[in-house]
C-alpha cells in the first residue's frame, strides 16, 4: 500500500534536528526524553499518513485537537505542539513524496485559535432516558465497587427495562465519558481497564436474555482490526445483531484476517462487521476489507464502523466497504438493507 513516509524514522530524527534548533527546551532533553520524542513524531507522522490514505484532513484535525487536550489537561505547554506542526510542515514542504501532507496540517494551524480552547463534551447528559441509573454505575465503576455496578444492572433488568436499552442509555454513555475523563486527566488508566472490564462482565450476564430471539436467517461475523484491542463496540454491535435475530460469530480482538474470512466462509456469513478505534489503523481496514472481499462470495457485505468513520462519515468510501453506521440500532438497519438489495 501506498506510504506518504518511506522511512518514518529517519524523517523524525530530521524533524526533531528542526525542532531543536528552533526550541531550547529541547536542547536540554536527556537521551529517554528524546527517544520519547522521536517516538512521539513517529506517531504524528503515522496518523499523518493514515489521514492521507483515505482522503480525510478531518481525521488528522481531530487527532491533533485530541492531542491538544490532553497535554493541557496535564499542565503541558501547547505552544511546543504548534511549533512542532510548523517545523513538520517545513521540513515535509521540499520532499517530494511528501508534499501532499502539507494541507492536512496547514488545515490544523489554519484552525488552532479555535482548537486551542476546545473541550470534549460529557456523555452524561439528562436527556438520557437512565441518566440517573448511568451516573450510578460510573460513580461505582470508578469507585471500583464491581457488585454494587452488577446488581444495578440486575435491577433494571428486573424492572424490564429492555437490554437494548441498557446497552444504549447505560453502557454506551459510560464507556465514552470513561474516555473523556481519562482525556481530561481526571481518572487514570488503571480505572478506565477497570471499569470497560466490569462492563464486559455485566454484558456477559446479559447474555441469556439476548440468546432468545427469533431467528432471521441471516448471519454476521464480527471482529476487530488488526491488533486493534478496543473491542467493547463491536462486541455491542454483534449483541444487537443477536437480538435483532442474526446468527452472530464475534471473534474479538486481534484475530488474524485469514481467521476471519475462514469463518466467514464456513458459516455461509452474509455480513462482516468490522470495528476500529484508533484512527491508526485505517490503513489496516482497507487492507482487510480488500482481503476480504478478494475471497468471499460477492454477497457478502462488509460494514464498518467506529470513532474514526464517526469523525468522517465517508472515511468508509476510501477503505472499500459497503457501509458504516454510527450505532449498533442503524448497523442493523443498513446491514437488513444491503442483504435485500
Amino acid at each position: 500500500m501506498a506510504t506518504l513516509f518511506a522511512s518514518p524514522r529517519e524523517l523524525a530524527q530530521v524533524i526533531y534536528t528542526a525542532q531543536s534548533e528552533r526550541d531550547a527546551e529541547v536542547q536540554r532533553y536527556s537521551a529517554d526524553q528524546t527517544e520519547k520524542c522521536l517516538r512521539d513524531i513517529e506517531y504524528t507522522l503515522d496518523f499523518l499518513n493514515q489521514a492521507w490514505q483515505v482522503n480525510s484532513p478531518q481525521l488528522f484535525l481531530d487527532y491533533i485537537q485530541w492531542l491538544e487536550i490532553v497535554l493541557r489537561q496535564r499542565g503541558l505547554a501547547t505552544e511546543s505542539l504548534h511549533l512542532h506542526l510548523e517545523t513538520m510542515a517545513d521540513v515535509l514542504r521540499p520532499i517530494p513524496e511528501a508534499v501532499q501532507a502539507l494541507p492536512y496540517l496547514a488545515a490544523v494551524l489554519d484552525q488552532w485559535d479555535a482548537l486551542i480552547h476546545s473541550q470534549p463534551a460529557s456523555k452524561m447528559t439528562a436527556a438520557n432516558p437512565l441518566h440517573h441509573e448511568a451516573n450510578l454505575y460510573l460513580g461505582h465503576v470508578l469507585g471500583m465497587r464491581r457488585g454494587e455496578a452488577l446488581k444495578l444492572v440486575q435491577d433494571l433488568v428486573a424492572r424490564n427495562i429492555p437490554v437494548r436499552e441498557i446497552y444504549l442509555h447505560l453502557f454506551q454513555p459510560v464507556q465514552q465519558e470513561l474516555g473523556r475523563l481519562w482525556q481530561i486527566n481526571q481518572i487514570s488508566v488503571a480505572q478506565e481497564h477497570y471499569a470497560t472490564a466490569v462492563t464486559q462482565l455485566a454484558m456477559s450476564q446479559l447474555y441469556p436474555y439476548i440468546f432468545a430471539s427469533e431467528r432471521s436467517g441471516f448471519g454476521l461475523v464480527a471482529a476487530c482490526v488488526g491488533n486493534e484491542l478496543h473491542e467493547i463496540g463491536i462486541r455491542m454491535v454483534a449483541d444487537f445483531f443477536e437480538m435483532a435475530g442474526w446468527d452472530t460469530y464475534y471473534l474479538g480482538a486481534n484475530t488474524p484476517a485469514e481467521s476471519i474470512i475462514r469463518t466467514v466462509n464456513e458459516q455461509n456469513a452474509d455480513v462482516v462487521a468490522l470495528s476500529v478505534t484508533l484512527s491508526s489503523h485505517i490503513s489496516r481496514t482497507k487492507e482487510l476489507v480488500t482481503a476480504i472481499k478478494g475471497q468471499v462470495d460477492d454477497r457478502v457485505k462488509i460494514l464498518v464502523g467506529g470513532y474514526p468513520f464517526n469523525v468522517d462519515p465517508q472515511a468508509w468510501t476510501q477503505v472499500g466497504a459497503d457501509g458504516s453506521a454510527l450505532n449498533a440500532e442503524s448497523a442493523i438497519d443498513l446491514a437488513y438493507s444491503l442483504v435485500s438489495a
